[in-house]
């Protein structure tokens, strides 16, 4: 019997998500799902490592599932303020009074919480400036100004980044960027009301040192160092989900440097996301056009590891014949067979 829509939704509600979207987009080729999902269990993990977490609840009908796209996004909510218990008209009470201490407008703030909890809604539109900006008002909303002497070194790029964008803000009043945090999500999200969206939960308010930073940024996905996608490189990673060769064929008679491209959400290849996949048809056609079979993501993880990891055996076999090290580990420390519980495929894969 097909795995349906509800299938897969029913067994990713382990993962007690804030948001789970399942989109079928089955197209007579065997079942393929589109799957947006945020949880507290995909905090600090790799790419790798969610999509480990994925595939170990979909076990059971993963055999029936010929193609999954997943994006993940950690999320750890705090109360906005204390959720200790108590009379609630007293928590309105320490509420108000603390609100008022601080000198931000109640409404002002209201507003920016429900903000803050809606962007989960759309941040997978959002390009890495967009989001960047959203990091840094969000920062200075909560923080106020960063201190400069915590900035990171040159060479941690990602941190450096975020930081800078913290810094733009500097001269915003925490009420200030509150306003424009919102007024900026209103543009991205004309249906976002501050008045019907509840902001029962938001981010943290904790002042942070930038080594914290990353477990603060607790809504925004892991940004990529990675440029906004051009048009054309759009239309390749869209014809590469769509299984659609000859639409790729085209486009890289006219732009061989496609092959290397790397989306901008994942920092991926399109011989990644292939392999991630399992389109073995874009796969055989990429290597055959010479694909680098040993890109990496920004975890560090390789096609082979992708295929360890969602047991394609068939892309493991096509990227070995093509090359493809055995021995490179991930962030984990991992080489590809450490990352399969497939025996066959271990042994295939060992160094």
């Amino acid at each position: 019997m097909p795995v349906s829509e509800d299938d897969v939704k029913q067994r990713l509600q382990s993962l007690e998500p804030s948001h789970l979207k399942v989109v079928d987009q089955s197209d007579g080729c065997g079942a393929k799902f589109l799957i947006e999902v945020v949880s507290e269990q995909f905090n600090a993990k790799t790419t790798l490592a969610s999509h480990r977490i994925i595939y170990e609840k979909l076990a059971d009908v993963m055999d029936t599932i010929h193609a999954m796209f997943a994006v993940h996004f950690g999320q750890v909510f705090q109360k906005w303020r204390s959720n200790s218990g108590g009379n609630s008209k007293e928590n309105e009470e320490t509420e108000e009074t603390e609100e008022i201490d601080d000198g931000i407008d109640i409404a002002t703030r209201k507003a920016f919480n429900s903000a803050a909890v809606y962007l989960p809604n759309v941040i997978g539109t959002l390009d890495r400036t967009d989001t960047l900006q959203f990091y840094g008002l969000y920062k200075q909303a909560c923080c106020g100004p960063p201190d400069e002497s915590q900035r990171p070194s040159w060479y941690d790029v990602q941190s450096r980044a975020k930081f800078e964008s913290w810094l733009m803000n500097k001269n915003l009043t925490r009420e200030e960027a509150m306003h424009a945090y919102c007024e900026k999500l209103r543009y991205h999200a004309p249906d976002w009301n501050p008045a019907t969206c509840s902001g029962v939960h938001g981010w943290g308010n904790k002042p942070s040192r930038m080594a914290d930073i990353e477990s603060d940024y607790e809504n925004v996905p892991h940004v990529q160092e990675t440029r906004v996608e051009t048009p054309v490189e759009r239309e390749w990673f869209m014809a590469m989900q769509n299984d659609d060769v000859d639409k790729m064929r085209r486009l890289l008679a006219k732009d061989s440097a496609l092959l290397e491209a790397t989306d901008q959400h994942l920092g991926m290849t399109a011989l990644l996301s292939a392999v991630d996949r399992g389109c073995e048809k874009v796969i055989d056609f990429l290597i055959m056009n010479g694909a680098n079979v040993n890109a990496t993501d920004s975890y560090g993880s390789t096609p082979l590891h992708f295929a360890a990891q969602c047991h394609r055996v068939r892309a493991a076999e096509l990227l070995l014949g093509a090359g493809a090290a055995k021995n490179v580990q991930d962030a984990d420390g991992k080489v590809p067979a450490e990352c399969c519980d497939d025996a066959f495929l271990s042994q295939l894969l060992r160094p």
